[in-house]
């Protein structure tokens, strides 16, 4: 399989036969190019066929970076001929949120005349880019400040509706450029937040697998195959990230941009990039709107997340299936009409998104019973089909140990009670299907959980 072996520019603007589902997975991007100096080297050639007009290009950007993007984008830019009209959002401190209203308060400010949108930054400005360019059905291109994140080459965006985040499908850039030499001067905690961001790898295809056994819902393998040479060597040179080599950060540019591409191959589905460590972040965030927690970048969260995770997954591999009792499940476990209560108490108004998904994951006591059979008939055949989708947890923590990546509780700036919480209420939060149900229905989540945690933070710094 030739894909395997691509790098993000062979594979751009191609169509994948899958031989596994029988699909044609589509990567619909025009240009993709990682490299140094890569927009004097590639935009001349690549931007006026796209652009389509003589008039201003807004381009969208982050005040918190206004020298970075005056230099190194818009600058660039002005020399091969574009008139740039610069749209800048936040203030120099401030982490900005990817919300609805904000994405609608810059929506204003694009000119009526527009055709062409660029977007210069990482997270939040290529989600907002995405979703404006979207809601005007205009095209756009990217070009990205920070090794923050793998969402550049995707054509989804999490935009925060009230308290909630809500994926949205959305247009795939017309190109995309990452400077190696800015990811590499980008600061610390954004290469933290981008190795978080595509270290879910390790642990999130093991859950859509989980599902797919478990619900019968669609998976496939390809999106695997297509990031594993570049997760390979990305964690090869974790030590050459931490001394910032430029060999390095084009590895992590390649990988971060193939990770994308694992995402749009299926037409927006994030499961090969987002599993339950994801919805520990996502949960975070809601507690940061919700009771004004400290906010944090979504990868260092993600990182976090999936270290316990993997901790998880291995904890909950060692229990003995034969244990498990569905009468005495059923006898402890809290009704459908208790947790209601439990989510109104915890989160007020909020509660009614907790209730819908959780009223949707709540089995009935055959259904539980059916489960608990299931599993312990096939519980070898489970980790058959899962280990090929997991990744040790010593092996990927020392991975974030070379990078620098503090493993800890302060990098997430959550109490031991608020890991908990995420992980026994995160999943009626998100309607993901992951290994954190599966504990929850077979009754062990909780004890799990702290055994977990002792093992993720038993020795930080």
């Amino acid at each position: 399989m030739i894909y395997k072996n691509l790098t993000p520019s062979e594979l751009s603007n191609s169509a994948l036969q899958c031989p596994y589902c029988g699909k044609v997975h589509s990567i619909p991007f025009e240009f993709v190019n990682a490299s140094p100096d890569v927009i004097h080297k590639s935009a001349p050639e690549v931007l006026p066929k796209i652009v389509g007009s003589d008039s201003p290009v807004p381009l969208l950007y982050d005040r918190a970076i206004e020298p970075l993007i005056f230099e190194k984008v818009i600058a660039p830019l002005q020399d091969i001929g574009l008139s740039i009209k610069p749209i800048g959002i936040g203030a120099p401190g401030i982490l900005l949120d990817t919300s609805l209203q904000l994405a609608q308060e810059v929506l204003k400010q694009l000119p009526i005349s527009a055709s062409f949108l660029i977007g210069a930054g990482s997270g939040v400005i290529c989600d907002l880019t995405k979703w404006i360019a979207t809601q005007r059905q205009i095209d756009f291109a990217l070009t990205g400040t920070a090794p923050s994140m793998n969402a550049y080459t995707s054509i989804t965006a999490t935009i925060t509706e009230g308290e909630v985040k809500i994926s949205h499908l959305l247009k795939p850039a017309k190109a995309v450029f990452l400077d190696v030499d800015v990811q590499r001067d980008a600061p610390l905690e954004m290469i933290w937040a981008g190795w978080g961001d595509l270290s879910a790898r390790a642990v999130c295809n093991a859950d859509w697998r989980l599902a797919n056994f478990f619900l019968g819902t669609y998976f496939c393998p390809l999106p695997y195959d297509l990031t594993a040479k570049h997760q390979e060597n990305l964690f090869a040179v974790a030590p050459g990230i931490a001394q910032r080599e430029a060999s390095a950060f084009q590895i992590f540019s390649d990988a971060i941009l193939v990770s994308g591409y694992s995402m749009t191959v299926l037409n927006g589905e994030t499961s090969p990039s987002s599993g339950a460590e994801h919805v520990l972040s996502h949960f975070w965030d809601f507690l940061t709107h919700h009771r004004g927690l400290p906010k944090n970048l979504h990868g260092i969260q993600v990182g976090i997340g999936t270290l316990i995770m993997l901790a998880f997954y291995e904890a909950f591999k060692q229990i003995n299936p034969n244990s498990l009792n569905p009468e005495r499940i059923l006898k402890q476990r809290k009704s459908l009409g208790q947790l209601v209560e439990e989510n109104q108490r915890l989160y007020g108004d909020a509660a009614e998104r907790f209730n819908q998904i959780l009223e949707k994951k709540y089995r009935s006591d055959e259904e539980i019973v059916q489960r608990v059979q299931r599993v312990k008939m096939q519980w070898q055949f489970l980790w058959e089909i899962l280990d090929p989708y997991l990744t040790p947890f010593e092996q990927v923590k020392q991975t974030f140990v070379d990078v620098g990546f503090p493993i800890s509780l302060d990098a997430v700036q959550r109490t031991r009670e608020e890991i908990v919480e995420a992980m026994t209420k995160g999943l009626f939060y998100r309607p993901r299907y992951t290994l954190l149900d599966l504990a929850w229905e077979l009754g062990v989540l909780e004890d799990l959980v702290e055994e977990t945690l002792d093992r993720v933070f038993s020795q930080t710094r």
